[in-house]
């Protein structure tokens, strides 16, 4: 592993933060930074030494202090100066939701733009957007933001046509027609019902099937710690009904 330190290849400096009630102030946030540029020598000698380079996002500033900067902004800009076919961004939830919560594919940077002014995106997923924008204008082919929880995401997002929506899309029809034909042959099987609740709560649009389950769930076993547990989630949906984050 590297970090940017390592010969200095991210150059970094200090980032000063607008104050929320007086925009025109700026507030020192400690040793947090921005990139200034990045310099690809590092990784093209590792790539071509058969090595695979993992880099922690922290720069160097010309104070010779270090800074830490937003490892999606990192990744945006080696993609850029590696001058990349494809970046891939993991996160935890779907991806990249409209304002009903619905995963979008296929967004191109000026919709991105209009789902920025419209608000919609927000939190985390902003540096992300910012990213992914940046290197799609600076050149980079192909952007993606998928859901990390998936098993095996980055390899169906690279290995396959469809990429891991589509195959997310299938393994949630499997995994539920095979719990369900699980309750059929037995009613009162407590695991078939929690993971029947947990395959439905990644589901931005099922989280009422997944409360269902866990109500069944707790019909057969309501005072054991793994009960406690599904209640504390049931609750957990009821005041996030678009799913799990």
């Amino acid at each position: 592993g590297h970090t940017g330190q390592d010969g200095a290849f991210i150059r970094a400096r200090k980032l000063l933060m607008p104050a929320r009630e007086k925009p025109a102030e700026l507030l020192d946030i400690g040793q947090v930074g921005e990139i200034e540029s990045i310099d690809p020598g590092v990784i093209d000698s590792l790539e071509q030494g058969g090595f695979i380079p993992v880099v922690a996002p922290i720069g160097v500033g010309a104070d010779g202090l270090s800074y830490n900067i937003n490892a999606d902004l990192v990744a945006g800009k080696l993609a850029e100066v590696l001058r990349a076919e494809k970046l891939v961004l993991l996160t935890n939830t779907p991806g990249v939701l409209d304002e009903q919560g619905k995963l979008l594919t296929g967004v191109t940077p000026k919709q991105i733009d209009a789902m920025l002014a419209a608000g919609p995106l927000s939190g985390g997923m902003l540096p992300k957007i910012a990213s992914a924008l940046d290197a799609a204008r600076a050149g980079v082919k192909s952007v993606h933001i998928i859901d990390g929880r998936v098993p095996h995401a980055l390899l169906l997002e690279v290995l396959t046509d469809q990429g891991v929506m589509y195959q997310q899309v299938k393994r949630f029809d499997l995994a539920i027609a095979n719990f369900e034909k699980a309750q059929q042959l037995d009613p009162t099987h407590l695991q078939s019902q929690y993971n029947m609740g947990m395959v439905y709560a990644q589901d931005l649009h099922q989280a009422d099937k997944a409360i269902k389950a866990w109500n069944r769930y707790l019909q057969l076993d309501s005072t054991s710690p793994k009960a406690q547990q599904v209640k504390a989630m049931i609750e957990q949906l009821k005041s996030q009904p678009k799913g799990f984050k």
